[in-house]
């Protein structure tokens, strides 16, 4: 599935492309700050993040965010650069804590 999504003051402001599989997230995905700077990419299988990176807004990688293979730790920055979410992955799902 292909979606084209403009928001303005809900925020995403442009071409928004989404791949679906069965309903479920699939493929690469990739988020951008609003200072136009990467934030995320995320390789996603059957709606599990399988691999991903993540950036500050300062477009400093993030030295803890590293799935692999659907393990590992995944880390959200808001737009002021503060960590947000930090979700811990085993197989592609998340461990409660």
């Amino acid at each position: 599935m292909k979606r084209l999504a403009y928001f303005k003051d809900g925020k995403l402001d442009g071409l928004q492309t989404a791949w679906h599989k069965d309903g479920k997230h699939h493929g690469l995905w990739a988020h951008w700050y609003d200072n136009g700077r990467k934030k995320r990419e995320t390789n996603h299988k059957d709606g599990k993040p399988m691999s991903a990176a993540d950036w500050n807004p300062d477009g400093e990688k993030c030295p803890v965010t590293n799935v692999k293979d659907g393990n590992g730790i995944l880390v959200w920055y808001n737009e002021d650069g503060t960590e947000l979410i930090r979700n811990t992955y085993k197989d592609g799902e998340p461990i409660k804590d």
